[in-house]
């Protein structure tokens, strides 16, 4: 297997009527090839242990986004969306993805855990809200795949302490990897609201 059949796979799925659902068909019918998806995403590396996941993009179009992401031991992201549809196949090691929703006026809502493991596929609405962490003492590395370039989709991200929502930025996402990565947990609970004046 090379890259480019990963590629002519996910574009072929993306243009499908319902992409979320063709893509996890398709990463369905890689979940025996693991060790050949692996080989084929070799050349990506797993960059040097940093702050933040290592995102090796190998695909970018407007409907469609391929990467394989290496989260080393200890890290974890902020909570945040991808403003479209998403879906993972875990490689090699073990993710843990803490689920959220938006509650009342402010904050979110801890609603489920779902754990990876080598061949696990995770799909995500373009609603949901995560959390992802390493859950492992070795690199969690998988493909995921995006129904669009996340570079450009109006994402938001929020407080690993506060919950406080803010857009998508990259360098502010960066930092805030920083202080979810040193806490003990994700985030379990809505912050309280402050009364009204």
């Amino acid at each position: 297997m090379q890259v480019f059949d990963l590629v002519e796979r996910g574009a072929r799925a993306a243009n499908e009527p319902n992409p979320g659902a063709a893509m996890h068909g398709m990463l369905t019918g890689l979940r025996e090839r693991l060790d050949d998806v692996s080989e084929a995403l070799d050349f990506c590396g797993c960059g040097e242990e940093t702050d933040t996941p290592d995102r090796q993009i190998f695909y970018r179009s407007p409907n469609l986004l391929m990467m394989r992401v290496c989260f080393c031991p200890g890290l974890r992201t902020p909570p945040h969306d991808h403003s479209t549809w998403a879906a993972i196949l875990m490689l090699s090691g073990s993710e843990r993805n803490i689920l959220y929703r938006r509650c009342a006026r402010h904050g979110l809502e801890r609603t489920g855990e779902v754990m990876l493991k080598p061949g696990s596929i995770f799909r995500m609405n373009e609603d949901t809200i995560h959390v992802a962490e390493c859950a492992t003492d070795e690199p969690a590395i998988a493909l995921h795949v995006y129904g669009g370039d996340l570079d450009y989709l109006p994402r938001r991200m929020w407080h690993p302490h506060t919950l406080e929502e803010f857009p998508m930025k990259i360098g502010h996402y960066q930092e805030l990897s920083v202080i979810a990565s040193n806490d003990l947990h994700a985030p379990l609970a809505v912050p309280p609201i402050a009364a009204s004046a």
